[in-house]
């Protein structure tokens, strides 16, 4: 079956879509791995944006929570909303100036750059199988969704879980573990 989804080349697009450019996100905040919601019976990635920051030492990275997030129409690939999360009283307490943890997570200490974007590749494949299936009744199973878990416990970093919880509890509880 032809691919109708691409969620990496949908990701990627969204540093030059004019939204997003309108957003004024500050400098250093980039996409995460998107939250996959239904709403309206279309099938949503609601996008976050995170900021890493290169301290110089291996391991060291630091994570800063996510500020925004961006919702794409997945099956048309368009921005239908925005939310800033300074702005959102789930969040009153979070210090978004503060980092909130480190990359690299112990998940994927022995895991080289291109083992990493190969789990990438694999999962941003699940997310468009997914999508697929949600928008025209595609194969996707229970296989795929343990798989999808897997990739994201793995990949997702442990300091982010509080928010991607608050973000979306259903979707935590079911990929998140």
């Amino acid at each position: 079956m032809e691919r109708k989804i691409e969620t990496k080349k949908m990701l990627k697009s969204l540093k030059r879509n004019e939204a997003v450019l309108g957003a004024k996100i500050p400098m250093g905040y980039s996409y995460g791995l998107p939250i996959l919601q239904v709403c309206n019976d279309v099938p949503c990635l609601v996008v976050p944006f995170v900021k890493y920051k290169m301290t110089g030492r291996p391991d060291k990275t630091l994570i800063y929570p996510i500020i925004c997030t961006f919702t794409i129409d997945a099956v048309n690939d368009k921005v239908v909303g925005f939310e800033d999360l300074r702005y959102n009283k789930k969040f009153r307490k979070v210090n978004f100036n503060d980092p909130i943890g480190y990359f690299r997570p112990e998940k994927l200490k022995n895991v080289n750059k291109a083992q990493y974007n190969e789990m990438r590749d694999e999962l941003f494949y699940l997310y468009d199988k997914m999508i697929d299936a949600l928008a025209d009744g595609a194969e996707y199973n229970e296989a795929d969704e343990a798989r999808m878990g897997e990739l994201l416990s793995t990949l997702v970093e442990p300091c982010l879980y509080p928010i991607y919880k608050a973000l979306d509890a259903g979707f935590y509880a079911t990929y998140l573990k």
